[in-house]
């Protein structure tokens, strides 16, 4: 609730403003509901003419939501259907906002005029101005992916590779790297949205997810679903090469596929050699078709 202080008129006319104490940032959370509070001290000798909500951003405002003698209007579309005036209480014309949008964020005004209903007064009119409401929209984290490097989830001891932890939501994200499952004995390993492997080694073998945390109007934490790494014994340094006529027209010849043990390690060597191993011999040993 404010006060109200004459700012000084001329003829008829009286301006007043509303003066409001505290904080006029509002926060909203996307697709929730918001109330723009704006409330004056109504009295027995005027009476409210119109009231008007207008959105200023980028230095342009707009009239959003007008209440008059004829009704409630709704000037901009992209809020039809989304904001009333729900509180009859005189004096209380706040604006509530449904299904908040990432696009309703911006400065609101709200503005209100009255006149005198009282005969023996002289006629005057004036206007009551909330300025500096700002709502900001934070939107709460969505539900985090995890992407694998370019080895995929099945990668050559020693290789280098990577897992991306991915989420939506109003910056700044922060993220966690678990090894184990969700609801089990895990242990946390990162707390970067990219868990790095520099050289796999057979113990990095396991169920891995991550947890996106945000603040949107409280404490928001989503967890992802658990993957599996594994982690294979090392490819080959040498191709082996075993009747061409196995594979011909059949694997492209820029992608070299190696057996070797229970791996198959596609386009980790580089080489001319289009190939595939008939049998799997301990000890390869190179031949030539």
């Amino acid at each position: 609730m404010g006060h109200l202080k004459e700012e000084g008129g001329g003829g008829n006319f009286l301006s007043t403003i509303l003066e409001l104490t505290g904080t006029h940032n509002i926060e909203g959370t996307w697709k929730s509901s918001v109330t723009l509070p704006c409330v004056y001290r109504p009295s027995q000798d005027f009476v409210q003419q119109t009231v008007i909500w207008t959105l200023d951003r980028d230095q342009s405002p707009a009239t959003v939501f007008r209440r008059d003698s004829s009704g409630n209007h709704i000037l901009l579309s992209q809020y039809r259907g989304r904001v009333s005036m729900p509180n009859s209480t005189p004096g209380d014309v706040s604006l509530e906002i449904e299904k908040l949008e990432v696009t309703d964020s911006g400065h609101y005004t709200c503005k209100v005029t009255w006149r005198t209903q009282n005969k023996n007064q002289i006629p005057c009119k004036g206007q009551f101005r909330l300025t500096s409401l700002s709502l900001c929209l934070s939107v709460a984290v969505t539900k985090p992916i995890i992407r694998p490097g370019n080895l995929g989830f099945t990668v050559p001891k020693g290789a280098r590779t990577s897992l991306t932890c991915s989420a939506n939501g109003s910056p700044p994200i922060t993220y966690r790297w678990f090894k184990g499952e969700p609801g089990g004995n895990a242990v946390r390993v990162s707390s970067h949205a990219i868990l790095m492997f520099d050289s796999l080694r057979t113990s990095d073998t396991g169920k891995y997810y991550c947890e996106a945390e945000n603040r949107a109007r409280s404490q928001v934490i989503r967890q992802s679903d658990a993957v599996q790494l594994t982690v294979r014994g090392k490819c080959p340094k040498l191709l082996h090469v075993v009747r061409h006529e196995v594979i011909r027209n059949k694997i492209p010849a820029s992608i070299t596929p190696v057996v070797w043990e229970d791996s198959v390690c596609w386009g980790a060597q580089q080489s001319t050699f289009a190939s595939l191993l008939e049998t799997l011999p301990s000890c390869p040993s190179i031949s030539s078709s």
